[in-house]
């Protein structure tokens, strides 16, 4: 879907990566009726919620939004055994720089998308860049209101992370949507595997290290 959606015209809306928009406006890529015209916005709210306390759902008078913040950023290290670690250190800072770094956000397929306010404010670099207006206005509007709604979910960061999602969860949602498992069993067995899980690493030590990636007390 990711490359299909701009460079057929054959799909109505994605849920995708932040990239998308950069692939919508590559004219060696996306589709001429895609072009510039790909729009984007925040992922609906809900009009229920569900109360943990009480364990049912609740009406709400407003969309209650949750955006997900669904990666842990990319990281540079340098390692105690490089021998040029000054420069190590110069080109890390150089690519994460605002101007690097403004580049990098505007293409599709670098990986990177927004992620400092410069990236956010300077409309009229994107509009350089060959993005329509419309287009970069919509997304990077977008993307502000997700990074700075106080219900933001980050991405997962516990220990077992790898294991909670890549080896289960993953595993078991796909299998379910080519049709080799049924949708309730495959997520009955994502259940059980990640409770042995929790049991393995310790449910106590696993809630207060979730409370604290949440900021939660």
């Amino acid at each position: 879907i990711r490359s299909a959606f701009p460079s057929t015209a054959n799909i109505a809306m994605t849920i995708e990566w932040g990239g998308i928009p950069g692939n919508c406006n590559d004219k060696s890529f996306a589709n001429p009726a895609v072009l510039g015209d790909c729009g984007s916005a925040p992922r609906p709210g809900a009009m229920e919620v569900w109360d943990r306390e009480n364990q049912k759902w609740v009406k709400v008078a407003e969309p209650n939004y949750a955006p997900v913040l669904s990666f842990g950023g990319w990281v540079g290290a340098i390692t105690n055994t490089c021998k040029n670690q000054d420069a190590a250190y110069d080109f890390l800072k150089f690519m994460n720089s605002p101007e690097i770094s403004m580049q990098d956000v505007m293409v599709g397929d670098t990986g990177y998308n927004v992620y400092r306010y410069s990236h956010i404010e300077n409309l009229q670099a994107w509009i350089d860049a060959g993005y329509s207006e419309q287009d970069a206005k919509e997304y990077l509007d977008a993307v502000q209101a997700d990074l700075e709604s106080p219900n933001v979910l980050i991405d997962l960061r516990i220990p077992g992370k790898p294991e909670y999602v890549d080896t289960v969860l993953d595993l078991h949602v796909n299998m379910a949507i080519v049709g080799l498992e049924d949708p309730k069993a495959a997520l009955k067995t994502v259940y059980d595997e990640w409770e042995k899980i929790t049991e393995r690493l310790g449910r106590d030590r696993q809630k207060l290290m979730y409370q604290t990636m949440m900021g939660m007390e």
